[in-house]
């Protein structure tokens, strides 16, 4: 929903991101009455990326190199959010929603992100297991959902990766130690 939804009277209230109502309020001289709702103990994740344990097992390396382009991504985009407004700006055309000006409106959401993402604060990519469970609880309370959150299952480590490199130098270290043994072996059963 957007701000026009409030000012054709469609919709007593909308639930948008605060930057995006800040910039549509702004644009068109209209003051809007704000609730967050964490001040009424709902503090849910928003957009969040995710994976199943059978991807996370049957492609640990796609799953790993996903998560660091991903990570490595948000960080340039944190660190350089002047280029990446403008780029925004004018290389994605917006269809849904229009500001008078998007350069300003991606560069003030830029300058918001941190807040949403509590960077650098918290590293990239960082969960607290208690809020999923939290969320969980409370949307199950509602009755719009009716499982209930294992966090032994819903969060896990994905596979360690081994390089095959690493592999090599291992096979080869054991290999230089267990030659000097079987030698030793060889040696005492020829003296005998």
């Amino acid at each position: 929903m957007t701000l026009e939804t409030l000012l054709n009277n469609k919709a007593d209230a909308i639930v948008t991101y605060e930057i995006s109502a800040e910039m549509q309020s702004k644009e068109k001289g209209v003051k809007l009455n704000k609730l967050y709702p964490a001040d009424f103990a709902i503090n849910f994740y928003g957009d969040t990326l995710y994976t199943t344990q059978a991807l996370a097992r049957e492609k640990p390396q796609f799953v790993e190199k996903f998560l660091a382009t991903s990570k490595k991504g948000w960080m340039y985009a944190l660190n350089n959010k002047e280029e990446i407004a403008k780029r925004i700006s004018t290389e994605l055309p917006r269809y849904l929603f229009e500001y008078n000006d998007m350069y300003e409106y991606n560069l003030a959401f830029a300058d918001y992100i941190n807040d949403l993402i509590q960077h650098p604060k918290k590293d990239l990519g960082e969960i607290n297991p208690d809020r999923w469970f939290t969320m969980n609880e409370r949307i199950r309370s509602l009755g719009l959902v009716h499982s209930h959150l294992d966090i032994n299952t819903f969060f896990f480590e994905p596979p360690a990766i081994a390089n095959k490199w690493t592999i090599k130098l291992l096979l080869f270290i054991a290999l230089l130690l267990l030659t000097p043994l079987f030698l030793y072996c060889g040696i005492s059963e020829n003296s005998t």
